[in-house]
């Protein structure tokens, strides 16, 4: 049905939506006939529902990918590659082993370290001194062995990547008895590099060093 001006009709019927489509005047082919009106209708409710269901549907996947990327922020930091600068730097440490022996006849001690590389290179002890936090005691000399060994030099003596080596110091004793005396080393090394330095608890105290002004 058209209007008083020729145009096309748009009703409701029982709340739907009708969308009536029409062929132009100026669209028809001569010998045809004029197609037939096209008729869509649409459920307000039906509508409405559909907006929501895609509203639903966006806040989900933006909630699981909201958690996903949180997850990924407050994990644990990448651990450094293996390979790289960082990972290969030398790490010297303590291993807990320790001795000591007082030489025959002088009021000094020999006090040794055991030190691993931990590290993925090699590294160059330079070298080696006593921390004594609370005095009483004297560095005498360093050297790189066992206590009852004769041992090397410290300057030069390299530790392979996992390796293992000695550090000892000898010291004058300055007080009757070092027994509360805490030692400590400070080793200097390189890994082919710029040198550092270490500082490693060796000796809390020398209660439980033989000394024989004890």
């Amino acid at each position: 049905m058209s209007d008083a001006r020729g145009g096309p009709n748009l009703s409701a019927d029982e709340g739907d939506i009708t969308f009536v489509e029409t062929t132009p005047a100026d669209d028809l082919i001569n010998g045809r006939s004029p197609r037939s009106p096209t008729h869509w209708t649409v459920r307000p409710w039906w509508l409405a529902a559909l907006v929501l269901a895609v509203l639903a549907a966006g806040i989900c996947v933006g909630y699981v990918f909201g958690r996903h990327a949180s997850k990924a922020a407050s994990g644990a930091p990448t651990p450094t590659p293996a390979g790289s600068v960082l990972a290969e730097l030398p790490q010297l440490q303590n291993t807990g082993s320790v001795c000591s022996v007082q030489p025959p006849r002088t009021r000094r001690l020999t006090l040794g370290l055991q030190v691993l590389n931990s590290g993925g290179a090699p590294l160059q002890i330079i070298d080696v001194q006593g921390v004594f936090p609370i005095g009483g005691l004297r560095m005498a000399a360093a050297a790189i062995g066992h206590c009852n060994d004769p041992g090397v030099p410290v300057g030069g003596n390299w530790v392979a990547a996992g390796g293992t080596a000695w550090l000892r110091v000898t010291v004058d004793v300055l007080m009757g008895c070092p027994a509360p005396a805490p030692v400590q080393f400070r080793v200097e090394y390189t890994g082919g590099g710029a040198p550092t330095s270490v500082t490693l608890a060796a000796f809390p105290d020398l209660g439980s060093v033989t000394y024989s002004g004890c």
